[in-house]
């Protein structure tokens, strides 16, 4: 162990060092007023695909020669782009799914669906059933949303019936309850609807937390290696297992888990709530428009010829 003794630097002693390196960098001051914004931190997880592979240690950190201050900037918007059109989706299949738990919910247990203590696991691992109705009491308790005082006001309940209260869930709260809904009939009700099994829909639900939360906090999706993957179905719609990659397959260089399955479940689902293709299409215009290495992000060489990619006939 060392201590840490590198001293801070200016954006332009920054930029210097990356000339340093070997990064052509055409115009300092768009570079310059590009950093303005973005830290040295921040982006340089986006040019290390760009170094020269190095043995020895300590790393040199050179670029591979004719790496270009735009070809990182390039990267970096593409990434941000994707995030923002991965969050899209991530909205619509949050909105769709929590609706349908709460029709199916409030038909079998009535309008306080959630305070029905054996419609729920009551404890399993980190989930307790009367800690997570606490905690949503409290959020119903702490909100100072319209609908929440109108009730408040009106009736004597603790919080309001379920098809409003479920408003005031976290999506990480919401992939918890739809989990320990405790009769798997319940839960594939939901699922069925997307023509899915409820443990594909709960682990994708609980997988795009994660990648919702690496959005959120403007992490990198591109190239990350994902660290919840969700269960790839083996049975149902085969358009979308033949879409989906397992780990095995010879096409995929590498055993790591990347957002190629991601994107292809978004674009399944976004069909199946909207009955139409549009995200899709926004999608591979994106890759288009920026013209990306997609092996960093788990493609197979042949995505373009699988199903969910190519074709409109999917049920």
């Amino acid at each position: 162990m060392i201590p840490f003794n590198k001293p801070p630097l200016t954006i332009q002693e920054h930029l210097k060092l990356l000339k340093d390196r070997g990064l052509v960098i055409e115009c300092d001051q768009s570079a310059e007023d590009f950093m303005q914004h973005i830290t040295y931190y921040h982006l340089c997880s986006y040019w290390l695909p760009f170094e020269e592979p190095c043995e020895s240690q300590p790393r040199t950190h050179q670029f591979k020669t004719g790496t270009t201050f735009d070809q990182i900037k390039n990267l970096y918007e593409f990434d941000r782009d994707l995030r923002m059109l991965v969050l899209n989706a991530i909205e619509r299949i949050e909105i769709s799914v929590r609706s349908k738990w709460v029709n199916v919910m409030k038909h079998a247990y009535g309008p306080h669906a959630q305070l029905i203590p054996h419609a729920f696991v009551k404890h399993r691992g980190e989930w307790k059933y009367r800690t997570g109705l606490q905690k949503w009491i409290d959020t119903a308790n702490d909100s100072r949303e319209t609908f929440v005082k109108h009730f408040k006001d009106k009736y004597k309940e603790d919080m309001p019936p379920i098809w409003a209260a479920a408003e005031l869930l976290s999506f990480g709260s919401f992939s918890r309850w739809y989990k320990f809904t405790k009769a798997p009939e319940m839960r594939n009700r939901v699922a069925k609807q997307y023509k899915l099994d409820e443990k594909i829909l709960v682990s994708f639900i609980h997988h795009l937390c994660i990648i919702r939360n690496h959005c959120a906090h403007h992490s990198r999706l591109w190239n990350r290696n994902i660290s919840i993957p969700f269960i790839i179905p083996s049975q149902g719609n085969g358009d979308l297992i033949d879409s989906l990659i397992e780990y095995s397959d010879p096409t995929v260089s590498k055993r790591t888990y990347k957002i190629y399955n991601t994107l292809t479940m978004s674009a399944y689902l976004t069909h199946q709530i909207e009955g139409g293709w549009s995200w899709r299409a926004r999608l591979k215009d994106l890759i288009k428009s920026y013209d990306i290495d997609l092996r960093a992000m788990g493609f197979p060489k042949d995505w373009l010829n699988r199903p969910i990619w190519n074709t409109d006939d999917i049920g």
